[in-house]
């Protein structure tokens, strides 16, 4: 049970580092731009900038990589929890309210879950 808050943890902190890393590039890519407006060697600061651009892309594909992953596991874990309780091998401890408070909240997440 614990991996479902896990996996949707790992989701927000991806895209918030997405995010993030989104503005760093677009501020960097702008601090090149006005330093190569600023001095005469456009050559050093235009390749400078061609540099980041590539980095930060790279980044932002394998923060985008690894946040759609995290959906694919997350799919992962929700049908074999729905096997392990179908198949009785997954029992829940604790009273009829929270049995029910449950299994509202995985509908909820997913309406065709349960």
């Amino acid at each position: 049970m614990d991996k479902i808050p896990t996996y949707l943890g790992f989701r927000i902190r991806n895209l918030l580092i997405l995010i993030g890393l989104h503005f760093f590039s677009i501020w960097l890519i702008a601090l090149f731009i006005l330093l190569s407006l600023a001095r005469d060697m456009g050559d050093i600061y235009c390749a400078g900038f061609v540099f980041t651009t590539f980095i930060s892309a790279l980044f932002k594909i394998f923060l985008l990589g690894s946040f759609w992953s995290s959906i694919y596991f997350l799919q992962i874990s929700k049908k074999r929890l729905a096997e392990l309780l179908d198949e009785g091998r997954l029992t829940w401890v604790g009273n009829a309210e929270d049995t029910a408070r449950f299994c509202h909240q995985l509908r909820e997440f997913d309406p065709h879950f349960i």
